[in-house]
């Protein structure tokens, strides 16, 4: 009986059109699974507030226990989360899993938007989701957005150039405009800038090890966010 009913408010759910979103993402927390969230509110940023529904407890995760999960922006460090929850279904005491500071609206971004950034264990800094050198979100699709504000690819490349990338030795950013508040990041979210040398508007990257970085930007107050390769 709890299954009908269960599969009768998914049924009403996806008949009144209710933003969807599938993931798969951190085996080594969630197994290989599908997940399916739907939204259940607005924030006061204008943000879509994804939770999985129906939340049952009844769907077992072997890393955490039971698998219940949030996408929702976080409007005090200006970024979007995939959170677990503790396991009573509300979102009141959760986990923070990975983090992505495009600022997409009204829906989270998906792996070609920014990165996806694995949260990592405060002791040892070892990334909850093991770390590869790049996001392990398998799947993340349905009412994601690829684009900020409707701004394509095209017209981020006639606002700046960052090149060459891959690079053993400099990145430059170059633009007509002026860049400023240059940053870089590894992929757990830990600043590199203090093993840099940035002049005029180019990274010289040859102090750091090969891998995947996260750089950020503004030209004209607007932030851009950008991954690179050191090789």
């Amino acid at each position: 009986m709890k299954l009908i009913i269960q599969l009768f408010i998914f049924t009403i759910i996806s008949f009144n059109g209710f933003a969807q979103i599938t993931l798969n993402a951190c085996q080594a927390l969630f197994d290989d699974q599908e997940f399916i969230f739907t939204q259940t509110d607005t924030d006061a940023t204008g943000r879509a507030v994804f939770e999985t529904t129906p939340i049952t407890g009844d769907q077992p995760c072997s890393g955490i226990g039971v698998c219940e999960f949030q996408i929702a922006f976080n409007d005090t460090d200006s970024r979007w989360e995939l959170r677990a929850d503790d396991g009573n279904g509300d979102f009141s005491e959760t986990y923070l899993i990975y983090y992505n500071t495009a600022q997409s609206t009204p829906n989270p971004p998906d792996t070609t938007l920014g990165i996806w950034v694995e949260n990592s264990t405060s002791d040892t800094e070892t990334p909850y989701c093991g770390g590869d050198g790049d996001s392990t979100i398998e799947t993340l699709t349905g009412d994601v957005q690829s684009q900020t504000l409707g701004t394509s690819n095209e017209a981020f490349a006639n606002v700046f150039k960052l090149f060459p990338n891959p690079s053993s030795r400099q990145i430059t950013i170059e633009s007509v405009h002026e860049v400023s508040n240059i940053q870089l990041f590894d992929l757990r979210g830990k600043s590199v800038l203090s093993a840099l040398k940035i002049d005029q508007n180019s990274i010289d990257v040859r102090s750091l090890q090969t891998g995947f970085y996260i750089a950020k930007f503004e030209i004209n107050d607007r932030q851009y966010v950008r991954k690179i390769i050191v090789q």
